[in-house]
């Protein structure tokens, strides 16, 4: 993998990373609520109501934390597996010219010139 794409990941990382944390702080300051206060109902900010711009807004930091997670997850299991290394797309080569092929013996698909007999 080069340099640049290196940079990259680790770039799309840290930001994911930086907005997933952003996105649960967010989340636990809207459900917790600390600022709203209800004398009338309860003693603690944790019994008043929620406000539905404050519900909708909830939902929307729900979803990036979510999306940011997920993006987070996605890149290192990425980086990790290394998918961008070339893959072969021919079968192998048995050294005399002729493909190798694979199957179970008595298999009609495997040619007459690739079976070995002892």
């Amino acid at each position: 993998m080069t340099t640049r794409a290196w940079l990259t990941r680790g770039l799309v990382a840290a930001t994911s990373a930086v907005v997933a944390l952003t996105a649960a702080a967010a989340c636990l300051l809207l459900f917790l609520q600390p600022w709203r206060s209800c004398p009338e109902i309860d003693d603690s900010s944790a019994g008043c109501p929620a406000l539905p711009r404050d519900v909708a807004l909830l939902q929307v930091s729900v979803v990036v934390l979510l999306v940011a997670v997920l993006v987070l997850v996605l890149t290192v299991a990425l980086t990790l597996i290394k998918l961008d290394k070339p893959r072969r797309t021919s079968p192998p080569d048995d050294g005399q010219g002729t493909h190798v092929r694979y199957g179970l013996i008595g298999d009609p698909a495997i040619s007459a010139s690739t079976r070995h007999e002892q």
